[in-house]
């Protein structure tokens, strides 16, 4: 990868951590899409993502997972009116971001190592 796309990638990641809540998005955005401050920069990361681990699977498998992973994205992605609030999800999200580097759960991405979280959420917001 050339060194112009490693900086663009990193700029994209940069701009949309997955432990930071987006301020201004639609209302009717799906809670879990509100993770990111850049949802266009999360949606670049998940194209990237799915295109370098089509293993992956479709996004209901990815939710599956997710879900399963940490209990936060059970409510998170369950789309109903008791969804944990905003102040509640960041810091959590930075704990199952932690727990996937301690266990060695991440993807390598354009030659960068992610959390499988947040790979999988920004492919998530791709895939919506």
């Amino acid at each position: 990868m050339s060194p112009v796309a490693r900086r663009q990638l990193l700029a994209l990641l940069a701009a949309a951590p997955a432990a930071s809540f987006g301020i201004g998005q639609p209302a009717d955005a799906a809670t879990w899409t509100r993770l990111f401050h850049d949802l266009e920069s999360a949606r670049l990361i998940g194209r990237t993502v799915l295109e370098n681990h089509p293993d992956l699977g479709p996004g209901e498998a990815i939710r599956s997972r997710l879900r399963q992973r940490h209990a936060v994205f059970r409510e998170l992605l369950a789309d109903t009116a008791d969804r944990p609030a905003s102040a509640v999800l960041a810091p959590v999200m930075a704990e199952a971001i932690a727990a996937d580097f301690a266990a060695h759960r991440t993807l390598t991405v354009a030659g960068w190592v992610l959390s499988r979280s947040e790979a999988e959420l920004c492919a998530l917001v791709y895939l919506a």
